[in-house]
């Protein structure tokens, strides 16, 4: 049996709090951000069709985490990104017996402003794995 949605954002969001308790901010599952937080990493999560290949062949469970950070300043929004970076890339999401592929970077966008105003710095990376 598979890791289900729920149960491996859980995961990541327990590792990425664990490792930005130190600096004061959180990870939020992309529903649960609050209205006034400031500075914070927002996730997505979503299955991948014939995606990650496990053992030589493709799995029947691949994933895509996009993670968001979202900083008042840029150097917030830079420091969040290097964080989640820090926590996911290369290493395995476990949930109960099921341990997944390493965490792979897929794609970034680079921290920049939200808009004209420059109110908020946004960054997004993407990764894959596979249970």
């Amino acid at each position: 049996m598979s890791a289900e949605a729920d149960e491996i954002a859980g995961e990541i969001l327990a590792r990425l709090n664990g490792r930005l308790a130190w600096s004061n901010h959180t990870a939020y599952d992309l529903d649960q951000v609050p209205a006034n937080a400031t500075d914070y990493v927002e996730i997505t999560l979503s299955r991948r069709f014939a995606g990650n290949v496990r053992a030589g062949v493709l799995s029947p469970s691949s994933w895509r985490l996009t993670a968001r950070s979202v900083g008042q300043y840029v150097a917030n929004a830079r420091l969040l990104h290097s964080l989640v970076k820090e926590e996911l890339e290369n290493t395995v999401v476990i949930v109960g017996a099921d341990e997944s592929t390493p965490v792979t970077f897929e794609g970034e966008e680079p921290v920049g402003p939200t808009d004209a105003q420059r109110k908020y710095w946004t960054g997004m990376r993407s990764y894959t794995f596979a249970f």
